[in-house]
């Protein structure tokens, strides 16, 4: 007995209405310039972290990198941006955590990456835009 197979359509008979595509289309951009931003945020955040474990030799970095791993990973494989306001809030707060994180960079001061790092990671989580 052989198994089944599901016939395959050919390509002029599949249908997609305009609109739909059209969401998937604009969702992948403004997806993949957030996550574009937000990586390189994480890598300022990184070498920040790396810079600042020369100069402090008292401080365990492990659970830095663990987050940051962890988030990083988040953006890659859960991020949807469906759509222009959201990704208007996205990088609205990538521009604050920015600010804060070029402050901690400046004055050598983990408190002030950790608060960067944390913040933007909460603003995106408030912003429901991870998918499950």
């Amino acid at each position: 007995m052989q198994p089944f197979t599901k016939p395959k359509k050919r390509i002029d008979e599949i249908h997609i209405e305009e609109d739909v595509l059209s969401n998937i289309l604009y969702s992948r951009k403004y997806t993949s310039l957030a996550q574009n931003k937000i990586e390189e945020f994480n890598n300022k955040y990184f070498n920040a972290l790396i810079s600042l474990k020369e100069y402090e030799n008292d401080i365990n970095f492990d659970s830095y990198f663990y987050r940051l791993y962890n988030f990083s990973n988040q953006i890659n494989e859960k991020l949807i941006i469906t759509n222009e306001h959201k990704l208007k809030l996205v990088l609205a707060s990538i521009d604050m955590a920015d600010i804060i994180l070029n402050q901690g960079i400046k004055n050598k001061d983990l408190e002030y990456l950790t608060t960067a790092f944390y913040g933007l990671n909460s603003d995106l989580e408030s912003l429901n835009i991870f998918k499950n």
